[in-house]
């Protein structure tokens, strides 16, 4: 039951995965170390999410200036 949770949760985060990395958002990672591909992610991930909430700002402004 747990496997199966866990490939559902992978299933619905790989296309984000690939959207970052198609929009080179999420490019080849050039310090070394044990933890710097999984910083590079989560700081990519970030920014992302900031982006979704600016454009969600972006709308509501609209809305309100219209």
């Amino acid at each position: 039951m747990a496997n199966k949770k866990e490939m559902n949760r992978r299933s619905a985060i790989e296309p984000k995965i690939g959207h970052q990395k198609t929009d080179r958002e999420l490019e080849p990672n050039w310090p070394k170390g044990v933890n710097s591909d999984a910083q590079d992610a989560v700081l990519s991930t970030a920014g992302h999410n900031l982006r979704k909430i600016l454009a969600h700002l972006m709308r509501l402004i609209s809305l309100i200036w219209a």
